[in-house]
């Protein structure tokens, strides 16, 4: 667990009593000690979070020369470590040609691709033959691994008894520690086993609170299915969010002002932390389907060149920073979609939810103070190279005339 003079994801403070102080939203022990208004030597301050482990090997892992996909719905992952150990549904240097299914699974295909699959994405698939189960890993570089685990081994892998569990972000963490920060009391060592578990309790009631608060499933979910191999094609639905989010953004009217409200608002509910948390797992799913080309502050050469070719503009450095800023208006937007009540209208609609449909089409609007772009891709250049593709521009005005 990371303990630093700040605090970690969840603090709390208890005194000699056993009562123990906390709060949602303040999740650094000297923020607890001001709004508490506890002085220092009466309480104990203490982080709890879950202990870190290495993670079991399960398994006998195959090195695989990267995966590529191919049509519908299918992809192929590359060369066998030892292609005389193979299984026998791989192709004669090694490699898989493997078919995605609806619910999450994968199957080989073989040479019969004539039904199509589903949506590929990167990330962790399994295909279950008899005792063995496959486990295949894509990620968004173009890396992979192939996994085989014979159940006999699996079983070994299973814990002999029920451990303490951690429902943070659904995360499993197999146990609770306790660190202090700072001096402590003598009381403290005296009862630390005691106190120690009130504070356990504390963070099991911290987590409560944070799973009704945030929408987890949806967030762990976040981007998946997110078209970021094409330019999304621009429809009615995708305009009509467009102009919404438009009109929603002219109401501030000044680059970064959603991001630092909706942040601002999310500390207060959820605290630094989990803000935090929530944003990094959204940006860590977006990069984990990530190349060059995708929507983002990076893409500006190629809005640039767009700008250059379709209004005779130059986006120089200060621009460009701009336009980054919007973009963070409506990423922020999209992450604060994740906590229930965080801007609600009084009909109990998050007011921003359009930044999130816009995300989910694949779709990412942005402003250079004269003409307002949406981004959507990566598509391909003429060289096959990964690029962005505008999809639809105007100025507010020509956006919103009708």
């Amino acid at each position: 667990m990371k303990v630093s003079d700040t605090g970690s994801a969840f603090a709390c403070l208890v005194d000699e009593e056993g009562n123990v102080y906390w709060s949602m939203g303040t999740d650094y022990v000297s923020g607890l000690v001001t709004e508490f208004g506890l002085e220092g030597a009466d309480v104990v301050k203490l982080n709890v979070g879950p202990e870190q482990q290495q993670p079991q090997q399960a398994g006998v892992s195959h090195a695989a020369a990267g995966w590529a996909e191919l049509e519908n719905g299918y992809f192929t992952t590359g060369e066998w470590e030892d292609v005389e150990g193979a299984p026998e549904f791989a192709a004669e240097d090694g490699s898989i040609t493997w078919r995605m299914n609806e619910d999450g699974t994968i199957q080989p295909a073989g040479e019969d691709m004539s039904e199509p699959g589903a949506a590929i994405n990167p990330g962790k698939y399994s295909y279950v033959d008899g005792d063995i189960t496959w486990e295949v890993m894509i990620a968004g570089n173009g890396n992979c691994s192939v996994t085989e685990i014979n159940a006999a081994d699996q079983a070994e892998q299973e814990p002999q008894e029920e451990q303490e569990r951690s429902t943070y972000f659904n995360t499993p963490a197999p146990r609770t520690v306790v660190k202090s920060v700072g001096p402590v009391p003598a009381w403290y060592d005296e009862r630390k086993q005691e106190i120690d578990e009130l504070a356990k309790q504390a963070y099991a009631d911290w987590q409560d609170q944070i799973l009704e608060m945030v929408d987890v499933d949806a967030l762990n979910n976040t981007l998946k299915g997110m078209g970021l191999d094409y330019a999304t094609e621009l429809n009615d639905d995708i305009m009509a969010a467009f102009k919404t989010w438009v009109k929603i953004w002219n109401e501030d009217a000044v680059a970064g002002a959603i991001n630092i409200g909706i942040s601002t608002a999310g500390y207060r509910m959820v605290g630094p932390s989990i803000w935090n948390e929530m944003d990094n797992t959204v940006l860590a799913n977006y990069k984990s389907m990530d190349h060059e080309g995708c929507p983002g502050p990076t893409t500006s050469t190629f809005i640039a060149a767009y700008a250059k070719a379709q209004y005779g503009k130059v986006i120089d450095a200060a621009t460009d920073d701009y336009m980054g800023s919007t973009m963070n208006d409506v990423y922020s937007a999209h992450v604060g979609s994740f906590i229930r009540g965080l801007m609600d209208d009084e009909d109990g609609n998050y007011v921003y939810q359009v930044a999130q449909d816009l995300w989910e089409a694949g779709c990412i609007p942005f402003f250079d103070g004269e003409y307002w772009y949406l981004v959507s891709g990566p598509d391909f250049d003429p060289d096959g190279n990964p690029a962005v593709k505008v999809i639809y521009s105007a100025t507010p005005a020509e956006l919103l005339a009708d």
